[in-house]
């Protein structure tokens, strides 16, 4: 009742789209809004969520009914703000950022080897793939460099020499510094480019640079748009240009401090959260104050779902 906007996750089901609505009918002064940060819509096949956002997919289908029944959407990317702007005309950025009153307490091990370093969830192989046979053929020739693959480790990362594959999981609030622990000197981002990584966000150079080092990243999406290539680190196209750039880095010490140093000081005037929130605030108000922007049919899609026992009472709930 207090609230003058509900931002609502990406929902599952009909049943809970319809709960969301019935809350909508029954609270007309109250702004919903959507937040999402992929591209359901083309989801690659390789990877996990195919299974649940292929096209006549039951996921995928909530997810547009959803983006079309509310007031707006909250997204991370350019990319994803006009890819969705056809099921809703309201849509906002607002990019992903670091909270520096946690990452600057946050202290980089450091060892005498030169460690490569990529940190992220299961869903990479595709991705990882790309710097397979860079890294290797880097490995052999240099016996001081090792590569760190973190949490998401594909079957051709591990039992090799020099490559250490941690599967370990860590909340939120211990993320950083247990990232920091491995020591990582040059951080990686490749990604396979098509739509569904061109719409992802720069999460990769954002916490490298929050470990103050340098970024060796794909040409694709929000990388290509905020990597300064030959100052923070570098873009590459081909596995060519991923070997080159690897390899000054490994070979030059100077150059990675001042690439690493650069990018934090990037990230921090760029991404820091307490900058990004005054935009996410401004949005905030600004949909409260055009209000509601569609009108939802409650019963019918309570009905079709089978989600009347939940929304039936609801106005005589929320009134007491």
């Amino acid at each position: 009742k207090e609230a003058h906007v509900v931002v609502v996750q990406y929902l599952h089901t009909l049943e809970a789209l319809a709960f969301v609505e019935a809350l909508k009918a029954c609270h007309p002064d109250v702004v919903f809004l959507m937040e999402i940060d992929d591209f359901l819509l083309d989801t690659p096949s390789y990877n996990q969520a195919f299974d649940g956002y292929h096209p006549g997919s039951k996921f995928r289908e909530v997810a547009v009914e959803q983006m079309r029944a509310l007031d707006g959407i909250i997204v991370s990317t350019p990319f994803l703000k006009e890819a969705y702007e056809e099921f809703n005309p309201y849509v906002y950025v607002v990019p992903n950022s670091l909270d520096f009153r946690v990452w600057d307490k946050v202290h980089p091990e450091h060892y005498k080897e030169v460690r490569i370093g990529w940190a992220g969830g299961g869903t990479h192989r595709d991705d990882l793939a790309i710097v397979e046979k860079p890294l290797k053929d880097l490995l052999r020739k240099y016996t001081n460099v090792w590569f760190y693959c973190l949490a998401g480790v594909p079957e051709f990362f591990k039992n090799q020499s020099r490559m250490v594959c941690p599967i370990k999981w860590f909340t939120m609030k211990q993320y950083p510094q247990k990232l920091a622990k491995y020591g990582f000197d040059i951080g990686l981002a490749p990604l396979v480019d098509n739509n569904f990584n061109r719409a992802k966000s720069n999460l990769r150079k954002l916490e490298y640079g929050g470990l103050r080092i340098p970024v060796v990243a794909s040409a694709v999406g929000e990388f290509a748009r905020t990597v300064n290539h030959g100052k923070d680190g570098f873009l590459f196209r081909t596995p060519e240009e991923l070997y080159r750039g690897l390899e000054l880095l490994c070979l030059n010490e100077k150059l990675r401090e001042a690439m690493g140093k650069y990018n934090g000081l990037d990230v921090r005037q760029k991404f820091d959260v307490d900058q990004t929130a005054k935009g996410y605030v401004e949005i905030l108000k600004e949909c409260a104050e055009r209000g509601q922007t569609t009108k939802v049919d409650v019963s019918t899609r309570a009905q079709r779902t089978g989600a009347t026992k939940w929304t039936e009472g609801l106005p005589a709930a929320l009134s007491r």
